[in-house]
């Protein structure tokens, strides 16, 4: 297989990703194949041109076809490095976990797919509310719905205007101030 294309480290995800589309599953119970099946729909919506950024899943073996030069393979990261990528970035792929969560913070349109048990209930209520795209965890159903709602700029744009009219925040920046002022006695 050819070698997976690497995010510059010179570059910040701000920069780097401002039209891209992070993805990232982790193996849970049940959801063992999660990272394969985000490694496939990357690679295929990378395939039709929309550069993808994959996080934290190493496609190497998982894919059916080496990945095109649109998608790019990022290691895992931390939540505030993560939620960073989010904010730049057009649509989020994700479970229905607190990546789910952050990219309604973020404002960030979201195709979720679920791979706990939890997970189906909060993705089909932020669906209802047209905060989220719901899928099934499959390579065709999450890169079919993802495509779709890239190629709908009305959708889109629909999307973002309920996204930030929701009044759910990103409470990452407030939550790390506390905690300093906490550490330092304040």
């Amino acid at each position: 297989m050819a070698e997976q294309p690497q995010v510059p480290e010179s570059v910040t995800p701000e920069q780097f990703f401002q039209e891209m589309l992070p993805m990232g599953f982790a193996a849970q119970a049940g959801a063992e194949n999660a990272p394969q099946i985000i490694a496939e729909a990357a690679r295929r919506i990378a395939e039709r041109g929309t550069p993808t950024v994959l996080v934290g899943v190493t496609p190497s073996g998982q894919l059916e076809r080496p990945p095109p030069h649109t998608l790019h393979v990022a290691p895992r990261m931390p939540m505030a490095q993560l939620a960073a990528l989010m904010r730049g970035a057009r649509v989020v792929v994700s479970n229905g976990g607190d990546t789910l969560l952050q990219a309604i913070a973020a404002g960030r349109p979201c195709v979720a797919a679920p791979i706990a048990g939890d997970q189906a209930h909060r993705i089909e209520r932020c669906e209802q509310r047209g905060l989220a795209v719901a899928s099934r965890l499959d390579a065709s159903a999450l890169s079919e719905a993802t495509l779709a709602l890239l190629g709908d700029s009305a959708r889109h744009a629909a999307f973002v205007v309920r996204l930030n009219k929701s009044a759910l925040g990103d409470g990452l920046d407030s939550a790390l101030t506390s905690i300093a002022r906490l550490a330092r006695g304040a």
